[in-house]
């Protein structure tokens, strides 16, 4: 299965968290909580309150969005190292997209609420930690805009 490594090596590794000292990740990890989920098990649904992050330890998390009644669109397949739900660290709004258990999944659950006193009582690390998500989400958006341009192609044919 692949090498087993800690939670602070795994952290190392997130794009989210580049330049940040082991001293703070150790201390992100203090505030985390760890859940399973088996195949098929709703981690959450689409239009329920967010109120944190998760990060795939392992397994793998199929994100949806709904698109008609009963079905939804797969927007990403996330396997270990990856984020999703982090959203609900910026608002107050529902969650955007549904997560799925795709297979048996564990995942860090990182708490809204203790993760923003993290980044005031370690305001030194908390412009980078704010930049890394900024790119992420500039990422995703980029990405989302792709696939709207090919979806629109698509349908001018």
């Amino acid at each position: 299965m692949g090498e087993e490594i800690t939670a602070l090596e795994l952290l190392q590794q997130v794009d989210i968290f580049q330049g940040i000292p082991d001293l703070i990740l150790e201390e992100l990890l203090e505030t985390a909580e760890t859940h399973a989920f088996e195949k098929g098990d709703p981690i959450f649904r689409e239009g329920t309150p967010g109120s944190g992050m998760f990060l795939v330890i392992g397994g793998a998390v199929e994100l949806t969005k709904a698109v008609t009644r009963g079905s939804g669109q797969r927007l990403a397949l996330l396997d270990r190292g990856q984020i999703f739900g982090e959203l609900s660290l910026f608002d107050d709004l529902p969650r955007s997209a549904g997560a799925t258990a795709f297979v048996t999944c564990s995942l860090l659950f990182f708490p809204a609420g203790p993760f923003h006193d993290l980044l005031d009582d370690r305001r030194a690390f908390a412009p980078q930690l704010m930049r890394n998500l900024v790119k992420k989400l500039a990422l995703r958006l980029r990405d989302a805009d792709e696939e709207i341009r090919e979806l629109s192609r698509a349908g001018a044919h």
